[in-house]
């Protein structure tokens, strides 16, 4: 590995402490923003970092510094607030922790932790109480379980069956047959996928 200069050592410094707070790493534009640097050098110096072996990247928001290695195989996931297994709620956008998991079980990337609420996913295995583990994306696959946002305010964990190319059904899996699938009409509303489904940390009872 090459010796890190000291403006490179800036960004290196920057990337770690944003990780600390957000659970994720930031984006060229995060960087530019927390370091006052022009983009151009910011992507220089990023350029330097993963040429000299003191990082590597895979993707968006995926950045792993010496430090991560160092502490072992774990990726930095924020918990934000609780989402709905039942009726739509409002998605809390404020981390209220910032963990760490093993990369060996939850892979690495873009993720995470929703408390889930309700049981209509129990049949899913997602039980009132649980922790949902997410991947942050914005596009799903027919039948995956999604963190869907509708109309900007309700956010819900269901899977996504896109019916037609204005109605979307977000579609429970519930013992309770008195829970009914949530209908989205594209025309009059909006719906923003937030992520899907990777894991589920169980809660003993």
């Amino acid at each position: 590995m090459g010796v890190v200069k000291e403006r490179e050592k800036k960004v290196l410094s920057f990337i770690d402490t944003f990780r600390d707070e957000h659970g994720v790493s930031p984006t060229i534009m995060d960087i530019v923003a927390g370091t006052g640097m022009p983009r151009s050098t910011v992507s220089d110096y990023l350029k330097y970092l993963r040429r000299d072996g003191m990082i590597t990247t895979a993707g968006h928001r995926n950045i792993t510094t010496e430090r991560d290695r160092l502490e072992g195989g774990s990726v930095r996931v924020p918990i934000y607030g609780e989402v709905a297994c039942g009726q739509p709620i409002f998605a809390d956008s404020n981390v209220m922790e910032v963990v760490k998991l093993p990369l060996t079980l939850f892979g690495n990337g873009d993720l995470f932790i929703l408390h889930a609420q309700g049981q209509s996913m129990d049949l899913a295995g997602i039980d009132d109480g649980d922790w949902v583990v997410i991947r942050r994306c914005e596009v799903a696959d027919p039948g995956q379980i999604v963190v869907a946002l509708v109309d900007d305010e309700e956010a819900t964990l269901k899977r996504y069956y896109p019916d037609s190319e204005t109605t979307v059904r977000l579609q429970p899996q519930s013992s309770d047959p008195a829970i009914r699938p949530i209908i989205v009409d594209l025309s009059a509303q909006t719906l923003r996928i937030q992520g899907v489904v990777a894991n589920v940390i169980k809660t003993v009872k």
